[in-house]
């Protein structure tokens, strides 16, 4: 500044006050605007850099700055001016824009001081410029994102208030007024502490202090909100708190999301889930889930009763339901899986799994696939049902089906038997009983016992025929009924009347039961066991037959003890055996099938028949009949 200290020290020396004015400006360029002469105004060096300027020539050309100002800040200038020699009171105060030498606009504050003669008349004006351009922008700044901020206020799909730290409303948006249904100068003269409601307040109220004690940056909570007509609306609400400069608290900011809705459809998906849980609480019914991108699969507590395994032998891995899985199963239920996930074909398959016991049990597994916007798998949700029980009903009827099958088979064989084998029989017997009538004078006795033997093995012949007949026809349906056993037996004594007179058989019983049974098979099955405890006596010894029984789990146990000849312990299951004898036919008569016969009537009353017996120390059959599955 050498080539301004001689003027400066001019107008110093002129008027006094300038020394005064220069201290006290924050110099960012000086300027002197002479009143008589222009072509003396001058500016300094750092004005002159700020527009642009080199320093030859702006002092080559003194007035050019006044070119540079505004065109309308230049009126704003010289009308100011004008205003102050009227009135020295009047300020030279203002904001100016210079064209900088790039074209663009430069702001300055501009401070003047008016120089005047000793006589009191005006001759120049000292000024000063500070550089406000960078303040000028970021005002701008501000001012266009405080726009664009109400803006998005005002029109927010979100409900928004700027809220005071005491609670009250300062400033809300259209939205949340529709949310809670007061209007906007209603719902200023509130707190919101007035439309809370009461069971969230507290909560509500410790988050803001924590706030307020800078103890947490912001809070986000489910409260509810009471509408002006009265019922209850819940909102997401997301709190943040402006500071100062000084970090005192300003004012909350308040984001407020309806989600009264949402919370109405949570509530009645809980009821449904509550519901279901219950339906398939006591159900052999699991559900899971399974997290394909992280490979989590969750149970349920049904889950884990349906595949055997403790919860906490479970780590809930893809492979740990794999490791659970039949082998011959392993392959084929895996490939259903990786189907579904690349959604192929729906999870919809069965497959056995091995439980801790080695048990087998059948599973029916359904799924559903969850995907993302992308249509990646995310999740399978689905159920699986223990079929066990199911598969074995399955199995049960498949035999049903065959045994049905051969039920029919052996009633053609019964059919055929009776007609195909009988007729031939009966025409031997009639010719051999016509020979002896007819020739029996004429034949020696080796013709006649060799005739004689041929009718006995016909008449033999006969009687298996018609007790298999008998044995085929327990296959057919019949009727369950109450039977008093005493009576059934009862009514076998008095048909085996001959019989036990003969033979002074002995017959007691004990607390025989009235039970559900097959009446005429219940008698049959009496009739041939005391007939087999009369017919395989001991030499000289009169038969007894004791009869007892006793309520067992589903039914009724029976027992015939005998004091007959006895069987040895290898030959126990043969006597159940059709058609095998263990004794000779000319020393005990028979046809193999009595034994059968019984086995097969406690068959079909659902018990089976065991024995106990040693040679010639009698024999004690053990039956029973299962009524409760009748």
């Amino acid at each position: 500044m050498n080539y301004l200290q001689d003027e400066l020290q001019d107008l110093i020396r002129f008027d006094d006050s300038v020394l005064e004015f220069i201290r006290d400006a924050p110099l960012d360029g000086l300027y002197y605007w002479d009143l008589v002469n222009p072509v003396n105004d001058w500016i300094d060096g750092k004005l002159s850099q700020s527009l642009g300027f080199r320093h030859k020539k702006i002092t080559d050309v003194p007035t050019i700055w006044r070119d540079i100002i505004y065109p309308e800040d230049r009126k704003v200038l010289e009308s100011t001016l004008d205003k102050h020699l009227k009135d020295d009171e009047y300020p030279i105060d203002m904001v100016i824009r210079y064209r900088h030498q790039n074209g663009s606009l430069v702001w300055f504050s501009y401070y003047g001081k008016l120089i005047k003669e000793e006589s009191g008349k005006p001759v120049g004006v000292l000024g000063v410029h500070i550089d406000i351009t960078k303040f000028i922008e970021r005002e701008n700044e501000l001012s266009i994102a405080e726009e664009q901020f109400r803006g998005a206020f005002e029109h927010s799909a979100l409900g928004m208030a700027l809220v005071s730290t005491e609670g009250k409303w300062l400033k809300v948006n259209k939205k949340i007024c529709n949310i809670v249904g007061y209007s906007e100068k209603e719902l200023l003269a509130k707190t919101f502490q007035d439309i809370t409601h009461p069971e969230d307040l507290d909560a509500d109220l410790n988050q803001v202090k924590q706030l307020l004690d800078d103890k947490i940056a912001g809070y986000e909570m489910e409260k509810r909100y009471f509408h002006k007509d009265g019922h209850i609306i819940w909102v997401l609400l997301n709190v943040s708190l402006v500071r100062d400069v000084n970090r005192n608290p300003v004012h909350f900011v308040s984001q407020i999301l309806d989600i009264t809705e949402r919370k109405r459809t949570e509530e009645e998906l809980r009821q449904v889930t509550d519901r279901l849980a219950l339906a398939l609480k006591g159900s052999k019914i699991g559900t899971w889930e399974f997290d394909v991108v992280n490979n989590v699969l969750i149970w349920d507590e049904a889950m884990f009763k349906i595949y055997g395994v403790p919860t906490d032998k479970f780590t809930h891995a893809y492979d740990a339901w794999k490791n659970t899985l039949h082998p011959d199963d392993l392959d084929q239920a895996e490939l259903e899986v990786q189907l579904a996930i690349a959604g192929e074909k729906e999870f919809n398959t069965e497959f056995r799994v091995i439980w801790p016991d080695n048990s087998i049990h059948y599973i029916k597994g359904l799924a559903l696939v969850q995907r993302d916007h992308k249509g990646n798998p995310i999740r399978m949700l689905g159920t699986n049902f223990d079929i066990t029980e199911e598969k074995k009903l399955e199995e049960t009827q498949r035999m049903m089906a065959a045994n049905e099958s051969k039920r029919k088979e052996m009633e053609q064989f019964a059919y055929i038997t009776s007609h195909d084998l009988r007729e031939p029989l009966v025409t031997i017997q009639r010719y051999l009983g016509g020979f002896l009538e007819d020739y029996g004078q004429a034949i020696d006795d080796d013709a006649r016992h060799y005739i004689e033997a041929s009718v006995r093995a016909s008449n033999h012949m006969q009687e298996l025929i018609v007790g298999l007949l008998d044995y085929s026809r327990l296959s057919k349906e019949k009727e369950i009924k109450v039977v008093d056993s005493n009576e059934v037996l009862n009514s076998v004594i008095e048909d085996l009347n001959a019989l036990i007179d003969s033979t002074d058989a002995v017959i007691t019983a004990e607390n025989l039961p009235v039970l559900k049974a097959y009446p005429l098979e219940l008698k049959l099955l009496f009739q041939n066991l005391i007939q087999n405890g009369i017919k395989f006596r001991r030499k000289e010894t009169i038969p007894r037959i004791q009869i007892q029984a006793k309520q067992i789990a589903g039914g009724w146990q029976f027992s015939f003890a005998d004091n007959g000849i006895g069987i040895r312990e290898k030959d126990f299951e043969k006597v159940f055996t059709l058609f095998r004898r263990l004794h000779n036919k000319s020393e005990y008569e028979g046809s193999g099938i009595g034994l059968a016969y019984v086995k097969k009537i406690v068959e079909i009353h659902h018990g089976k028949i065991w024995l106990e017996s040693s040679p010639g120390k009698g024999s004690t059959f053990y039956f029973s009949v299962l009524t409760e599955s009748l």
